[in-house]
């Protein structure tokens, strides 16, 4: 089979091999256990009164409304945490300096190369970190062997040097909903998608992680890394306390991820640049 093979990818005459080389199929299966994330909340009569007198207002509707908005950005932080937990995170640093580790560069400037691919000026370094994206993103298409990179999910500060490093980023022109999980800022390279993290930002210190994660997510639903599974997408559930008959709400979703069998992890990459 391997010889017949060969001779046919160089040109040679295929009959001359009475058996073709075959493809073996195989189907595999694997158990899918949908967990549940629940989110409830309560008010008084009296607030459920003046919410409607003043504010014209239900507050049932406005409740139920909340939990709703919250149980899906619980669910997008998941997914976000799920798809990095597969990725060993590549580490980039800028450094003040020259290539040749010195502190200022030919003309007496401070603030040089580095470790040699910072770049001297600001867009130089902005080309660089697009650089590093656009290689992470085409290096999926070498282990998916499907195609590149298509979502990037950055941190506040990468969205910052994409949307200055011109001519690479296309921006969106509309109005961006801030109040989204993970806002669309527009298309990298012609071809990446990419959407701001407005969780990446640690609220304690608020320091930015300078994080990006690339994912590849083909046309099929099953074709990628992580598949979202749902089950109950939104039951919404309302009682009365008994104690003191004040309205009640619940949401409740059920769902699963699916890690894909081939190897979740080749369809993701976390980059993380530090001291931007």
């Amino acid at each position: 089979e391997t010889e017949a093979a060969e001779h046919w990818k160089l040109g040679g005459d295929p009959n001359k091999f009475e058996k073709w080389p075959e493809l073996g199929l195989m189907l595999a299966t694997q158990v899918v256990a949908a967990k549940t994330r629940k989110l409830g909340s309560s008010f008084s009569i009296e607030s459920a009164q003046d919410v409607e007198s003043m504010q014209h207002l239900d507050m049932m509707s406005e409740m139920i409304k909340s939990c709703q908005e919250e149980l899906v950005q619980e669910v997008d932080r998941e997914t976000i945490a799920h798809c990095k937990a597969l990725c060993s995170p590549k580490v980039f640093k800028f450094k003040e300096g020259t290539p040749d580790g010195t502190a200022n560069n030919a003309n007496g400037n401070q603030g040089g190369f580095g470790d040699g691919w910072n770049g001297r000026w600001s867009q130089e370094r902005l080309a660089n970190i697009v650089a590093k994206v656009i290689a992470a993103s085409n290096n999926i298409r070498t282990s998916t062997r499907q195609s590149a990179g298509n979502i990037a999910v950055v941190s506040p500060d990468i969205a910052t040097a994409m949307q200055i490093a011109a001519p690479n980023f296309s921006k969106i022109v509309t109005n961006v909903n801030g109040s989204s999980a993970t806002a669309a800022a527009g298309t990298l390279n012609g071809n990446i998608k990419v959407f701001i993290d407005n969780n990446a930002v640690d609220p304690m210190t608020n320091m930015d992680n300078g994080e990006v994660l690339l994912a590849y997510k083909g046309e099929g639903l099953s074709n990628c890394g992580v598949v979202y599974c749902p089950y109950i997408t939104s039951m919404t559930l309302q009682a009365t306390d008994p104690r003191d008959f004040s309205p009640r709400v619940g949401v409740m979703t059920r769902y699963a991820f699916a890690d894909n069998m081939l190897g979740a992890e080749n369809y993701y990459r976390l980059l993380r640049f530090e001291g931007l």
